[in-house]
């Protein structure tokens, strides 16, 4: 009242206190469903690019053992360690699967790559990592070769069988497979010391 006259009556406007708190929850209820959802998105992304990664990584380790044992004039192999003599280029190559998961790869001389990443003096040095995450299927050797029955060409090893897990960090992926070279040649293996 301003001097005496009495104010006009106005229509009521705004929100009460129990829409406003209604109002708050359901914002509220929506944000925590919309967050669990983008949270459990993120998660699943992240577990799927790593398992795609490991299996990537995987795969790529076995397709250069086995491009490489299927040109390879000399074999040598134990549980971790194989090491070869490339046909056409004469050059040694070699690949470690170590225990710790990772696989070490190598090109170079024979008294270069005989000892394996981290047996030798110089270390790890001129050896590149190739993947990690590689583990032991069921405890089988990552490597295991067969002995040639040729004849002619003695002491041959006439396939080599590549068993390896990737750890994918959902089910690991298996890799399994036998490798025959193509052009094998008895004797010793020159790149093995």
């Amino acid at each position: 009242m301003l001097n005496g006259t009495p104010r006009p009556a106005r229509p009521d406007s705004g929100f009460t206190l129990v829409e406003l708190l209604v109002y708050v929850l359901l914002m509220a209820i929506v944000l925590i469903v919309a967050g669990g959802l983008f949270v459990n998105g993120m998660r699943s992304t992240t577990l799927v690019q790593g398992s795609s990664d490991a299996a990537r990584d995987a795969q790529t380790v076995m397709r250069t053992v086995a491009s490489a044992v299927r040109n390879a004039s000399h074999l040598s192999a134990t549980p971790t360690l194989i090491v070869m003599r490339d046909a056409t280029s004469e050059n040694c190559l070699a690949w470690s699967f170590e225990d710790d998961g990772a696989v070490w790869g190598r090109a170079g001389s024979a008294e270069a790559i005989s000892a394996g990443p981290g047996n030798d003096a110089g270390g790890r040095a001129g050896w590149i990592l190739l993947a990690t995450g590689i583990e032991r299927h069921d405890d089988a050797p990552f490597l295991s070769a067969e002995a040639g029955e040729l004849p002619a060409l003695p002491n041959t090893i006439e396939a080599v069988r590549v068993l390896f897990a990737a750890d994918t960090g959902a089910s690991p992926t298996v890799i399994d497979t036998q490798i025959r070279p193509r052009w094998p040649e008895g004797g010793s293996n020159p790149c093995a010391a």
